[in-house]
């Protein structure tokens, strides 16, 4: 096993420690019941003294550059992509949004249903120079994130394994109305005009 090897596997056996023993005295029990799966997560690194570690670092400048980069998509939109699993690596979207929409968010590791996966999307309001602001988060074990925006705007998605997870990661980006029709038992195709209709026969 090769020095790396050995450092990653250490790395592992640690952060696998750091997320999963609930119980150690030195992680308080508050951390599980605020803020972000993500946030909760890089706590529990930093109580677990991998905050400083240069693939934790890698793993927060990938998160920052993926929103820095994002391209623009229209949806629907469908990707496969390989992340290997020693290499930090985010992924990012930039999308319209449109009230009255709902926008969904699917991905799919390929393999592991067990590893978690941060998903959250950021609204920038198309009518305001304001920074984005986060609207969303999925837990970390829901591979399925929806986001109803509440006014036009564009919509940037993050998608991110934990460390030393990665492997084929299938993303799907989607939206359809939320809007209903306003008729109980009416449709779209119930509406028409009755501009120009013959009356009394044609005369």
């Amino acid at each position: 096993m090769t020095n790396l090897s050995w450092a990653r596997g250490t790395l592992l056996a640690a952060t696998l420690l750091a997320i999963g023993c609930d119980s150690l005295p030195e992680i308080p029990r508050r951390l599980f019941d605020r803020g972000t799966p993500r946030e909760r997560y890089e706590e529990r690194l930093e109580l677990a003294g991998l905050g400083g570690m240069a693939l934790v670092r890698d793993w927060r400048r990938a998160a920052e550059r993926a929103l820095e980069d994002a391209p623009r998509v229209t949806v629907p939109h469908q990707e496969e992509i390989h992340l290997p699993p020693g290499e930090p690596a985010a992924l990012a979207y930039r999308i319209a949004a449109r009230r009255g929409q709902e926008v969904t968010v699917s991905i799919n590791l390929v393999g592991d249903t067990l590893a978690q996966i941060f998903v959250e999307a950021w609204l920038r309001d198309a009518d305001t120079t304001r920074p984005a602001r986060r609207v969303a988060v999925a837990d970390s074990l829901d591979r399925t994130l929806t986001v109803e925006p509440s006014r036009d705007g564009e919509l940037t998605v993050r998608i991110q394994p934990e460390l030393l997870r990665g492997g084929r990661l299938q993303v799907r980006l989607g939206a359809a109305p939320t809007l209903a029709f306003p008729v109980e038992g009416r449709r779209e195709s119930d509406i028409g005009s009755r501009f120009g209709v013959e009356r009394d026969g044609g005369a």
